[in-house]
């Protein structure tokens, strides 16, 4: 006797057929998302290593003059300042800021940089947006 399927049956099929293929369009949904957060994360962090690396390239030169949060440096007889040199290869920075120090005369402490020999510890703290997101970098560098 040949059986057939009924509609309550053709109606189940499609319904456990349409639960699955939801069920699986929202685990594509939700790993894509959390996939594009990672990404963009990623992009964050080598934006901040980069500007990390670039600003210690940068501190290795002479410092000229250091005041107000902003830093100028000297290379030959030109003279600049650091925000703008950081600014051409890193478009995303939105401020940064300088303080530089030299050890005090009793060589125990440091005190605010008077531009006499160069500064022995220059401190900053910059802010980057990438996309919708805003990043500091904030450390020190010994000279």
């Amino acid at each position: 006797m040949a059986r057939g399927f009924t509609l309550v049956e053709l109606l189940a099929a499609l319904m456990v057929s349409a639960f699955i293929a939801v069920m699986a369009a929202r685990i594509f949904h939700s790993g894509n998302v959390q996939f594009m957060r990672r990404v963009s994360d990623s992009e964050r962090l080598a934006a901040l290593f980069k500007l990390k690396a670039k600003l210690q390239t940068e501190l290795k030169e002479e410092v000229s003059r250091c005041s107000f949060g902003r830093l100028w440096l000297r290379r030959g007889a030109e003279e600049t300042e650091l925000t703008v040199r950081l600014r051409e290869r890193i478009p995303d920075l939105l401020s940064a800021d300088f303080r530089c120090f030299e050890t005090a005369s009793d060589s125990a402490s440091l005190v605010e940089w008077t531009d006499r020999f160069q500064p022995r510890l220059v401190e900053y703290r910059m802010v980057l947006k990438k996309g919708p997101d805003t990043d500091t970098l904030a450390g020190s560098w010994i000279k």
